[in-house]
């Protein structure tokens, strides 16, 4: 056998092998998606008023921009769950749900949200803080906090700031025993954010 033969016959045994390997199923790692819903039901006896109230959309600091499950095994080290995830940014889902919220109180003309562009009495500016999974404790817990002001719109000034905070022991220690807990943790923060526009 020359030597043309014996390269050519080496190109068509490594294509050979590089066919069997292209045709192996590649496993992808499935990422399941989750939700905040939960809304409070509080309401409010006393009458209802003529104002009228924008809820902005929220806002977060840095670390829980995005749709990332947060989670700490030691203090001031965050990570995030290769394969679950959130559906989107906790702001992002934080919003109708503080409109619902505050429309259950029943305490105002009318609840409306960003992009609203009409006029308004009222404008609640939200920040999510924190939401992570915290393994240092036993059982896992979420922490929950959120920072709200109340602005005037018509003069621009804030009427009142709080932080609002929740810490809800997980039923199970993985990220779905977080998210059960993060939405009773949500539900916590909602209604006293309720009490708070609404008195």
């Amino acid at each position: 056998m020359n030597i043309v033969s014996f390269r050519n016959l080496i190109l068509i045994g490594i294509s050979m092998l590089l066919s069997a390997c292209s045709l192996q199923p590649v496993h992808v790692p499935s990422v399941s998606t989750y939700t905040l819903n939960s809304v409070s039901e509080l309401k409010f006896s006393h009458a209802r008023t003529h104002e009228s109230m924008l809820v902005s959309i929220p806002t977060a600091s840095p670390a829980y921009q995005s749709s990332r499950m947060i989670y700490v095994e030691k203090p001031y080290e965050l990570k995030s769950f290769a394969n679950h995830r959130w559906v989107a940014a906790p702001s992002d889902m934080l919003l109708p749900l503080l409109v619902r919220s505050i429309q259950n109180t029943g305490r105002f003309h009318a609840v409306v949200s960003a992009p609203f562009v009409g006029l308004t009495d009222l404008r609640l500016d939200t920040q999510v803080l924190m939401l992570q999974q915290n393994f240092i404790q036993k059982p896992s817990q979420v922490d929950l906090t959120v920072r709200a002001e109340l602005v005037n719109n018509k003069t621009n000034t804030v009427i009142k700031s709080q932080i609002f905070s929740a810490t809800v022991s997980a039923p199970s220690n993985n990220p779905y025993g977080g998210v059960v807990a993060a939405n009773q943790a949500t539900r916590q923060v909602l209604e006293e954010i309720a009490k708070f526009v609404g008195r």
